[in-house]
């Protein structure tokens, strides 16, 4: 007797860079090889690089520039997902931390929701994510007069999801505040198992991060200054020049860097430093499988992954006194290696895929 094989499509909010997001959207791939993926813009450089192709992408994918300017294109992502024909499949997933939760699959197609977070430039950082537009005051306006309709869409798609995973009790968390559902936590898929080999560390302190404003680098920076520690910082984004105005002699820019070079780095460090408030941490798990410990603002996702004195430490406030005091204190030797990797083995790919078929065999009953 054959098995039943559902027909799914797996529906990421864009394709435009790869970060956790994108892990995840992955990850759903390979966990269900048939499906189709579906998303709302896309580049193909990063489809192809990352295995993602071939990619359904909606009519947005035809307006010139959007990707350069969409931030005065936001209304019209909620229609163009709307818009997406999903009546053939048996199960939709959402990978969504924007508007991909916005599908409309028919009533008897069950949509299982994995939620990054609720958007947080409309809710919870919605007036900082406004003062970081790198734009005009008209923008910004226009961006705050769009976010109180984009909230009641937002929350109108939410209503309609069959049910919510979350990447975090912390996201899970806001997704009982901000749309009154309940999710079930399926932590994102992280190699754990293949980080832990060719260990040295060094001298380094590293950064891992997308360089905008609320990931609060300035901090790791200022803090490195005053102790003139060398530190590396890996990521790319709009802050990048102001970070580099503040940089002294000891600071390194990486830019994006390849997955070997990361790694690289990563088992190199003394400390990986997370300043910022972080819906899960896919890079403070890599660093701890790793060997390498995290110092962390103790706020978000860190929480659910660093077990202080095992495999990391914490400072309680987001402030360049905070770290330098915590960062001057902190002894990388006090943490023995093989109970730094035992303490992240949940967050195995391995966990991910059997939770996630498990949560869609449930919904496909």
């Amino acid at each position: 007797m054959r098995t039943f094989e559902p027909r799914i499509a797996v529906v990421h909010d864009k394709l435009w860079q790869f970060g956790g997001g994108e892990r995840v959207a992955l990850a759903l791939r390979e966990l269900w090889p048939g499906a189709d993926l579906f998303t709302s813009t896309y580049d193909p450089r990063i489809a192809a690089a990352f295995g993602f192709d071939p990619v359904r992408a909606t009519w947005l994918q035809r307006v010139p520039h959007l990707e350069s300017a969409h931030h005065f294109f936001l209304p019209l992502y909620d229609r163009a997902f709307r818009s997406l024909d999903l009546s053939s499949y048996d199960l939709v997933i959402s990978s969504s931390a924007m508007f991909a939760k916005s599908v409309r699959p028919p009533p008897s197609v069950p949509h299982l929701c994995y939620c990054h977070t609720p958007p947080r430039f409309l809710w919870d950082m919605r007036d900082e994510a406004i003062r970081e537009l790198q734009s005009s005051a008209a923008l910004k306006l226009a961006v705050t007069a769009m976010s109180h309709w984009l909230r009641r869409t937002d929350r109108f798609a939410a209503s309609r999801v069959t049910h919510f995973v979350a990447n975090s009790s912390h996201v899970a968390g806001r997704i009982h505040e901000h749309y009154g559902r309940e999710a079930d936590v399926i932590y994102p898929p992280v190699s754990v198992g293949s980080l832990d080999r060719d260990f040295t560390r060094g001298h380094h302190v590293l950064v891992l991060a997308r360089l905008f404003p609320h990931k609060r680098v300035d901090l790791a920076i200022e803090a490195c200054n005053r102790l003139r520690l060398p530190l590396e910082v890996v990521g790319e984004g709009s802050d990048r020049p102001r970070l580099e105005s503040l940089a002294g002699p000891t600071i390194t820019f990486r830019g994006w860097v390849r997955e070997e070079e990361k790694i690289d780095l990563i088992r190199h460090a003394r400390v990986l430093i997370a300043p910022q408030v972080e819906d899960f941490g896919i890079a403070t798990v890599e660093a701890i499988a790793a060997g390498t410990p995290v110092l962390s603002l103790r706020a978000g996702g860190a929480l659910e992954i660093i077990d202080e004195g095992v495999n990391g430490a914490f400072f309680n406030e987001q402030s360049t006194e905070a770290l330098v005091e915590a960062l001057a204190m902190f002894d990388e030797d006090a943490f023995d290696r093989v109970a730094m990797h035992a303490s992240v083995s949940r967050f195995s790919q391995e966990s991910f895929a059997r939770a996630m078929r498990d949560c869609a065999t449930a919904l496909l009953r």
